[in-house]
């Protein structure tokens, strides 16, 4: 057994095998069987969210439509949005993490989204519930942006949570997307999951009622999706009142966190735990005393506080804010610049309630085009604390991989070659046949889909699948022999294929430089004579790169 590190899309996986060094981009239809054992290490620990030890600060944003009968994102249809242009559009704003409400039903059956629900992108067409989440995964992941999975609703149907929370009502759903997403090298974006969207009326906090008791309803689904998944992040929201031990006077769905105090939630392991209260506009909550009072919005500062704001240093969990946000007018304007200022003061990540302009009670963060920003809503974002996710995993961008074979290093950055991208140039571009081998199609989670009359990792026969052909940069197999990769190398590619450096003795006397050939983008398995892997030797397995033949 030896190990190989693989550096898969924007961020470090290691990955033990008895056999050959697993393949990391474009190598089989399915996923890799390879179990990766580190990914992005996300705590709440000191009040904070740290990736990898370096605080995580997020600026995130609701995107909903998926918790409906509709079963997607609002905006694909026609004239409106993609899901690439969203999270280019949230990537310009800095935006790093997606919060995307669910319904729990739709998780479990995984019906089919209907055509006119996403019109304006053709690719969707005829994919399940699960596979154009995958594909919204994929494309955050390609931008560097953090998914939250949202439970927002038991069925697509119904207009509302329900009060109370029933494990068995949410467990399955949320298992599913834990065991779907974990171990995806393609998905390690998946960070968190928020158990259940704002928890109000019955819904108690420490009173010790299994049945009403949100703390204790908490720990048990997070609980069972850190079975399937540890490594996910589990959002915890507040109740509305009826909290032992505390007197309120007002309170909202899911904001309200007094009880963790005296009865925290309690996971499995608590690194995994953040709190996220919901903050809920005058517009929304015409009830409430608060927006009454002489100095609002003066006034809410102090609320927040009592709420939610003691949790960081009182707990040590982190608290993000899973949604906010109010239309930019009168009362609603003022709460929503309150916000941002505590937010931006208490250096508190949230996710903006949204980016849908169809939002009736808060309006969203693009105009009715879902192209054109709102300048006052762009406003509140701007100040608020953000990390760079593509900082977070800069340090795995040097080319300590001979760019996978797939590009070429300059200035100790990897330049991928057509088809290619990430760090590593690990990741094929969905839609490109040429890191296929033009008998295959890229797949969004950066595996091959081969054609009818071809097969393997890499679309040129299951003989290859474990073939060993050396310097993943100067030769790939074919029909399970090794061949040179380009034009040039011709007849000397099994010299270049033996060779780590990038000039090799060609026939002759003459000097061939491996790496620099024209033409890199494609592979010409006719220009050598095919050679038997054997003739490698032996000593090509003790090497710890990923070999990524196009």
């Amino acid at each position: 057994m030896f190990t190989t590190v693989v550096h898969m899309t924007e961020v470090l996986f290691i990955y033990i095998t008895p056999c050959h060094p697993c393949l990391a981009a474009a190598v089989a239809y399915t996923l890799t069987t390879c179990q990766a054992t580190t990914f992005i290490d996300f705590r709440s620990v000191d009040g904070q969210i740290k990736a990898d030890n370096k605080t995580l600060y997020i600026k995130g944003i609701n995107w909903f439509g998926g918790e409906t009968i509709e079963l997607v994102v609002q905006g694909l249809w026609p004239s409106a949005t993609t899901i690439g242009d969203a999270m280019d559009l949230f990537a310009s704003y800095d935006i790093n993490a997606l919060r995307l409400p669910l319904a729990m039903d739709s998780v479990v059956d995984d019906p089919t989204v209907k055509s006119t629900q996403t019109g304006g992108s053709p690719s969707l067409a005829g994919k399940t519930y699960l596979e154009v989440l995958d594909e919204i995964v994929h494309q955050a992941r390609q931008r560097n942006i953090l998914i939250m999975f949202d439970s927002h609703r038991i069925e697509a149907s119904e207009p509302d949570f329900p009060d109370i929370a029933v494990p068995s009502d949410i467990t399955p759903a949320l298992e599913k997307l834990a065991t779907r997403y974990c171990k995806d090298p393609a998905a390690w974006n998946v960070f968190a999951i928020d158990i259940k969207n704002e928890p109000k009326g019955k819904a108690t906090w420490g009173k010790g009622d299994e049945d009403t008791d949100w703390n204790l309803q908490a720990a048990k689904i997070g609980n069972a999706v850190l079975k399937k998944c540890p490594r996910l992040l589990i959002f915890v929201e507040g109740v509305q009142t009826n909290i032992k031990g505390v007197s309120m006077k007002w309170g909202q769905a899911g904001g309200s966190l007094q009880g963790v105090k005296d009865y925290p939630v309690k996971l499995s392991n608590m690194e995994r735990l953040v709190y996220s209260p919901h903050l809920i506009s005058p517009g929304v909550d015409y009830e409430s005393p608060w927006w009454s009072d002489s100095s609002f919005p003066d006034n809410m500062p102090d609320l927040w506080d009592e709420y939610f704001g003691f949790v960081p240093k009182e707990t040590g969990q982190a608290v993000v804010v899973g949604s906010w946000g109010a239309k930019m007018e009168g009362n609603n304007k003022k709460w929503g610049n309150a916000v941002s200022a505590y937010l931006e003061e208490k250096s508190i990540g949230s996710f903006y309630w949204a980016f849908n302009p169809q939002s009736a009670d808060t309006g969203g963060f693009v105009k009715d085009d879902w192209v054109t920003p709102i300048d006052e809503r762009v406003a509140q974002l701007e100040s608020l604390s953000t990390t760079s996710v593509e900082d977070i995993v800069a340090i795995y961008a040097a080319c300590t991989n001979k760019c996978s074979g797939n590009g070429g290093c300059e200035g100790g950055k990897c330049v991928c070659y057509s088809g290619w991208s990430g760090p590593q140039c690990e990741i094929c571009s969905e839609g490109n046949t040429d890191a296929c081998n033009d008998m295959g199609t890229c797949l969004g989670n950066s595996t091959c889909q081969c054609d009818d009359d071809a097969d393997g990792k890499y679309c040129v026969g299951t003989e290859c699948d474990e073939v060993d052909c050396g310097s993943g940069s100067n030769a790939g197999c074919f029909n399970g022999e090794c061949t040179c990769l380009y034009n040039c190398i011709g007849n000397s590619c099994v010299v270049c294929a033996a060779n780590e450096s990038a000039l090799a003795d060609g026939v002759d006397g003459a000097t061939i430089l491996c790496d620099a050939c024209d033409g890199q983008t494609k592979h010409d398995f006719s220009a050598a004579p095919l050679i038997s892997s054997a003739a490698l030797g032996a000593s090509m397995v003790t090497l710890l790169t990923t070999f990524l033949f196009l």
